[in-house]
């Protein structure tokens, strides 16, 4: 359980947390605030669409429309709100009101272009990737202050899954390349 505020606790000692899988965590257990770094306000600069935002906050608002007002989520654009933090974009995200049709498209896109925002951070930030990747076998919920209620942050699970994946065929290619390389070297 995470959000941009949560409480520096251990791993599984946190609000809301149920330790399932006997795993310990110990990677995690040397990383300050490691829950925050998965929060979407996160501060951590990163390239997305051609901009470049403070937090996925300010991408994932900015991505609603194509409305020029939009800009003032990145941080080229040097407005306040840019500029400020996760909470600031999350506050303007009503700045702009959406039309029906503008409102439908998001609504039918929006967990998609969530999941492209929160890759192009994690691809540009090693260290959200690595606290990513040392949460294996967690769900990933996300705490919504004041309500009962809580995200299953699926997303960020598919991505820390892609990313194992990724380690583990690196790491078999690299033994592979090895014993060819042993092959090789007998056959001579």
């Amino acid at each position: 359980m995470f959000y941009h505020k949560s409480k520096d606790a251990l791993p599984c000692r946190g609000i809301r947390e149920v330790w399932k899988s006997g795993r310990s965590y110990e990677e995690l257990q040397r990383i300050p605030n490691w829950r925050r770094v998965l929060s979407n306000f996160h501060e951590h600069p990163f390239k997305y669409d051609g901009n470049t935002y403070r937090t996925i906050e300010h991408a994932y608002q900015a991505s609603k429309a194509r409305d020029p007002m939009f800009y003032n989520f990145t941080i080229e654009s040097g407005h306040r709100i840019g500029a400020g933090d996760g909470t600031v974009a999350h506050a303007e995200r009503k700045w702009i009101m959406l039309s029906k049709e503008e409102l439908d498209r998001w609504n039918e896109n929006k967990e998609m272009i969530m999941s492209r925002i929160t890759r192009a951070k994690y691809e540009q930030c090693e260290h959200a990737r690595m606290v990513l990747m040392n949460t294996y076998p967690a769900e990933l919920w996300h705490l919504v202050p004041r309500s009962k209620n809580s995200i299953h942050f699926i997303h960020l699970e598919e991505l820390r899954d892609s990313y194992l994946r990724d380690e583990t065929v690196k790491r078999s290619r690299g033994a592979d390349d090895e014993s060819d390389r042993e092959d090789h070297i007998i056959m001579m």
